[in-house]
């Protein structure tokens, strides 16, 4: 039994646009988490720094900087560990402030519900304050 030809320029058609709809698919979640990642080539312009600082990375991503001053290459090493580890760093700040529970709140009642005491603690030891305390110095 054969087909008639408006249902092979049906399935013809279908297939294509099955096809197409895969290909684009595939290429804007590429796109999406390609801009996920840290750009590491370019320039950037900064404020907070008195002289230009340059970080390159050697052929294993390990960060070089060299600045004119101690302040600037502390600020350029800040900037290259905000490339690398921006989530880890966010997570542990909000683990310092004893506000992990309401980050984790938003993914799940579960896990909020398990790091509330650890936030309750954090907050009764006052590490925020006594970090700002201390940078105020």
């Amino acid at each position: 039994m054969t087909l008639p030809a408006r249902w092979k320029r049906r399935l013809l058609f279908g297939a294509v646009f099955a096809f197409l709809a895969a290909n684009l698919t595939v290429a804007l979640t590429l796109w999406w988490l390609r801009s996920s990642l840290p750009t590491i080539e370019g320039t950037a312009t900064l404020a907070g720094l008195s002289e230009p600082v340059k970080i390159t990375r050697d052929l294993t991503g390990v960060p070089w900087i060299r600045a004119a001053n101690p302040e600037d290459a502390y600020f350029g090493l800040g900037y290259a560990h905000a490339q690398d580890r921006l989530w880890q760093m966010e997570f542990m700040r909000r683990i310092g402030d004893g506000r992990l529970a309401e980050t984790l709140s938003k993914l799940s009642t579960e896990a909020s519900n398990r790091v509330l005491p650890n936030d309750r603690f954090l907050r009764l030891l006052g590490l925020r304050h006594l970090a700002e305390e201390s940078y105020r110095r």
